[in-house]
């Protein structure tokens, strides 16, 4: 049985249209730019292009070498060293669709850890290249991770292109973070939007009339005008996610003993190179590419003979 994209496209737009978000808003806009020009095509070219993908896929990709856990994470038995790679989009539970378009799935994350666990690892490399994602599992992920490092093996974060929202509230859960001088960092925050397309359907002569059991049901219908109850509950959610946040990015930093965050810098949803002065409050040390930290990792951490 062929897959059929288009069963994906209600959960993709519901994620990207009108749920919270952690993540770089530019790299958030391009994903909707992508998903209306996909939309746009017909069905047939739509399961032509994700098939042809999917079997690029299949055939380019070799057999799994010896100490690959699972597609994001590596044991090597000989050293103790394992690493868990967190490149993409981050999401929860993710479809066919959004993997082979660089979604990075939390569970596989979970799966990782969890199978380390009972490896027993020297220590970890937290590799990130990600301008956040979804807010759904982030903070039970980050809680997974700390949990890793304090009962486990440390943890060590390393970014060298970029480490934005999401990224960072997983990151925050290393025993410590390093990066490349022009890596890009922070992003700290969450944002929602609600679209007010009355207009729009006016313009086409179509009025729309909600009738809903509650003020807050039926937010964000298309045609409808949101209302000014229903963008303040929106606000206060964000409010309330972004506090969980930064709470977790200061109690981090207090842990990891390094300069006390300034939220009217860092909690602007502005993004840092390392090298900055802002920058240098949300990394340990700057390192210039991920070889020598994994080999700074393992020369702290070699195994026992």
């Amino acid at each position: 049985m062929s897959y059929d994209p288009f069963s994906d496209l209600p959960h993709i737009a519901t994620k990207l249209l009108h749920e919270p978000w952690l993540i770089y808003p530019a790299h958030h806009l391009s994903m909707v730019e992508q998903l209306e020009a996909y939309r746009s095509q017909p069905l047939e070219a739509r399961r032509a292009a994700v098939e042809k993908k999917n079997d690029s896929k299949k055939s380019a990709a070799p057999p799994l070498p010896e100490g690959q856990i699972n597609n994001v994470t590596f044991y090597d038995k000989a050293s103790g060293i394992a690493i868990i790679a967190i490149e993409g989009t981050i999401g929860k539970k993710l479809g066919m669709l959004e993997t082979l378009c660089g979604g990075f799935d939390l569970n596989a994350l979970e799966d990782g850890l969890t199978q380390l666990a009972a490896l027993q690892p020297t220590a970890v490399q937290l590799y990130l290249d990600t301008p956040g994602g979804t807010v759904t599992g982030i903070t039970e992920a980050a809680a997974m991770i700390e949990q890793f490092a304090a009962t486990v093996a440390p943890v060590w974060a390393y970014v060298d292109i970029m480490c934005c929202s999401a990224g960072a509230w997983l990151a925050s859960a290393a025993t410590t973070i390093m990066a490349a001088p022009s890596a890009l960092l922070g992003s700290i925050g969450v944002y929602n939007a609600m679209y007010d397309q009355s207009a729009r359907y006016a313009d086409m002569g179509i009025g729309v009339h909600l009738k809903s059991s509650g003020p807050l049901k039926g937010a964000g219908f298309p045609g409808t005008r949101p209302t000014d109850r229903q963008l303040e509950a929106m606000q206060q959610e964000v409010d309330r996610l972004a506090q969980d946040f930064f709470s977790q990015m200061q109690r981090s930093q207090k842990a990891a003993s390094r300069p006390a965050l300034d939220p009217a810098i860092h909690f602007t949803g502005g993004t840092f190179r390392a090298s900055s002065a802002a920058g240098s409050a949300l990394v340990d040390a700057v390192i210039p590419n991920r070889a020598l930290h994994l080999s700074l990792l393992a020369h702290q951490y070699r195994k026992a003979a």
